[in-house]
């Protein structure tokens, strides 16, 4: 997306005729597309963990010191601690390849195919022939999915027939979000849900 706003910024620039649209987009428009795409998101990130740095009793709080990678200053141990965590995180869902009965794959997600199972519990008695169960399931709500289905549809219709950017907009978000998981679906095989 900061690639695709700058690229428009240059391109407003030409429209209006300016003879050097793409200087004067990264002098004036680059800076402040880099603070809003970048710098920004990345501050209000890091202020969520607030809480976390707040207290040595999150989850992997003390990392560096419990690993020999510190000492170091206070502030120092906490961030390597934190990029820590987060490489952990990556690792656990990179190498995640164990089959699982209610893993799908990106193809399904669009068509609301297999739903995610946060809980499953059966039960003899209750009164029915078989028992009782209870699930929680991760599902999408039928007549919004189906519907923005239907929308993404039309959105791709519309961009081909007419070229309009602010479809093109919407299906480069879509395509950002849901096609580099075909890559982990086929390449590594990795355990994956809606």
């Amino acid at each position: 997306f900061a690639a695709l706003t700058i690229a428009w910024d240059a391109g407003a620039r030409r429209a209006l005729g300016l003879r050097h649209p793409w200087r004067g987009m990264l002098r004036l428009d680059l800076p402040a597309a880099t603070a809003a795409l970048t710098l920004l998101p990345a501050a209000a990130y890091t202020a969520t963990w607030a809480g976390w740095f707040a207290s040595p009793l999150g989850w992997g709080r003390n990392w560096a010191q419990a690993t020999g990678q510190g000492p170091y200053y206070f502030v120092f141990d906490s961030i390597r601690s934190w990029l820590a965590y987060h490489f952990q995180v990556l690792g656990f869902h990179t190498g995640l390849s164990t089959p699982h009965n209610y893993q799908s794959r990106p193809w399904e997600w669009p068509l609301l195919l297999r739903p995610v199972a946060f809980f499953y519990e059966t039960r003899p008695g209750c009164g029915a022939a078989g028992g009782c169960s209870q699930a929680v399931l991760g599902v999408g709500t039928p007549v919004i999915w189906y519907g923005a289905l239907a929308a993404l549809i039309a959105a791709v219709a519309w961009y081909v027939a007419t070229r309009d950017w602010r479809a093109g907009a919407v299906l480069t978000a879509y395509a950002a979000g849901w096609l580099p998981w075909f890559y982990y679906a086929v390449a590594d095989d990795r355990t994956m849900f809606l």
